[in-house]
């Protein structure tokens, strides 16, 4: 199925690449999309490297640095949000994968900060300090 410089006829295949084609699944786009939660609406997000959606109301305000215990990019951005007095909860990426996935964090550091219903995920340390920096002021 890949190609090495040359086509060759599938039945001119060794054994064991033949078995391979006839194991092969194709992948079916349908099937593999994510389907799209009708209670998150997005919104636009206020700068790059963030995402925003919507979440239930009753949400209170609340910032979670979503982290990983050897990640050396996230004792950076608690020093950054220390530094700017940002209280926030640390949240263990690996201890709460309920969490995780309920606001979509992909990677670490990862903050989000849910106000009035809103939630803005802040992705990578250099977005992070940008908003200590601006919480700062």
């Amino acid at each position: 199925s890949r190609i090495t410089g040359y086509y060759r006829p599938v039945q001119n295949w060794n054994d064991g690449k033949a078995e391979e084609y006839k194991n092969r699944k194709l992948y079916d786009i349908p099937q593999s999309m994510a389907k799209f939660d009708s209670t998150r609406k997005v919104a636009d997000a206020p700068c790059c490297g963030t995402d925003a959606f919507l979440v239930e109301q009753d949400e209170e305000e609340q910032i979670m640095l979503f982290a990983t215990k050897t990640c050396p990019n996230c004792r950076i951005a608690e020093k950054f949000l220390g530094d700017a007095g940002v209280v926030y909860t640390k949240v263990y990426a690996d201890d709460n994968p309920e969490l995780t996935n309920r606001y979509g964090v992909k990677q670490a550091p990862t903050l989000v900060h849910i106000s009035g219903g809103n939630v803005m995920k802040i992705e990578n340390v250099s977005n992070i300090r940008k908003f200590a920096d601006s919480a700062k002021a």
